[in-house]
């Protein structure tokens, strides 16, 4: 929070707040089954004097791994990864001096849906990457946000008057948690995916 009050050098008060939770599932047995998740939320928002709260991140992602073993190290493996978000979205503009705001978004509009096949390398817990040379991916969007589009606008990649778009390709996605110092790590999460339709 940063309050000013009769501050020569000026300023806006504001007022911040953010949640995030990570949280991440490994399940492992005798017979070679692999089992890998997390899921990731985020939720934040900030007020700024005179003017209404406003979202500033909203995330909601799951991530899961299915995998059976070929060696310690390698896995065949079935990969899932849904991402959206929890809370409206909004474009503010000003129009004649008057305060306005468009809903651009919404939960599950749009919602990324990826299913892949391939192999997956685990190091261990902290370490591991899954490539998927088969990958479909879906975009959901609600059809409210598509009906009025311009001719040739497209919203998050979906045409007018559709609610969804469907694409094949390939994802290489992955985890590297590094250890800074002592109780301080670092997390890296990657996810690139390779179109073959388009």
């Amino acid at each position: 929070q940063a309050f000013f009050e009769n501050w020569i050098s000026g300023g806006e008060s504001s007022l911040s707040g953010f949640f995030n939770l990570d949280y991440h599932f490994n399940y492992s047995d005798r017979k070679g089954l692999v089992w890998d998740s997390y899921i990731a939320l985020s939720l934040g928002g900030n007020k700024i004097q005179n003017s209404k709260l406003k979202k500033a991140d909203d995330r909601f992602e799951i991530n899961s791994q299915l995998g059976k073993q070929i060696n310690p190290y390698w896995n065949y493996s079935v990969n899932l990864n849904l991402r959206t978000q929890i809370l409206p979205g909004f474009r503010y503009y000003t129009l004649d001096n008057i305060a306005g705001q468009e809903k651009q978004s919404q939960f599950f509009s749009p919602a990324i849906v990826q299913l892949g096949l391939g192999w997956y390398y685990k190091k261990n817990k902290d370490s591991w990457i899954n490539l998927s040379p088969l990958t479909g991916r879906i975009i959901l969007v609600n059809p409210t946000f598509t009906k009025n589009l311009m001719e040739g606008k497209k919203y998050f990649g979906v045409e007018k008057g559709q609610n969804h778009k469907l694409y094949l390709g390939s994802a290489l996605n992955g985890f590297k948690k590094f250890l800074l110092m002592q109780n301080i790590s670092m997390e890296n999460k990657f996810n690139i995916y390779l179109n073959y339709l388009n």
